[in-house]
């Protein structure tokens, strides 16, 4: 790289002999606006130089807002959140579509170190036997009701209420079971 006396301040040309200030790029930790003046970059970017687009330091993010150009987010805790980088460039298993990557990907929680971790199926598992064992307390409610001799009327007319209440209680289970609920 060299610096030629007919370059602009703040730019380098990529070897010696060159006759045109096109050749000239800004230096590192600058980059070129469109009215191609060279710009130092600010507060969470990186800049190579040499005409190369200005990145996000680690520990910010890029985004573009709309036709307004981009901006530079910064990612508050874990700097893995935000790596740096490229437009919408987050950590391991973020959403880069998350502001400041705050959000884990599909699929993922934030565990209590601040880590996206996938989802197990731990949580159906516990649901479900949860389920199985409050229908057979009911059963068992169920049993100990019939048998203890109560008027046959009051013992059939309970024991359809609380099959019917099984039922329902069951059929609510299973649509809470589908709903997919995003924690902040």
């Amino acid at each position: 790289w060299a610096t030629s006396p007919r370059s602009p301040a703040d730019t380098s040309t990529d070897g010696t002999g060159f006759d045109s200030v096109t050749a000239c790029q800004c230096n590192v930790g600058s980059f070129r606006t469109a009215s191609g003046a060279c710009v130092a970059c600010g507060l969470g970017s990186a800049c190579a130089g040499f005409g190369r687009a200005p990145e996000a330091a680690p520990g910010f993010q890029l985004v573009a807002i709309g036709d307004q150009g981009l901006s530079i987010l910064s990612c508050l805790g874990d700097v893995r959140r935000c790596p740096g980088g490229g437009l919408r460039a987050c950590g391991a298993s973020r959403d880069s579509t998350s502001p400041a990557c705050g959000g884990c990907s599909e699929g993922f929680y934030e565990d209590t170190n601040g880590i996206c971790s996938p989802c197990t199926v731990v949580g159906s598992i516990v649901f479900t036997i949860l389920v199985i064992g409050g229908g057979a307390g009911i059963l068992v409610g169920l049993v100990v009701l019939v048998n203890r001799k109560l008027v046959q009327h009051h013992a059939i007319l309970s024991c359809t209420i609380l099959a019917g209440l099984t039922v329902t209680t069951v059929q609510a289970l299973g649509v809470f079971n589908q709903i997919s609920i995003e924690w902040p």
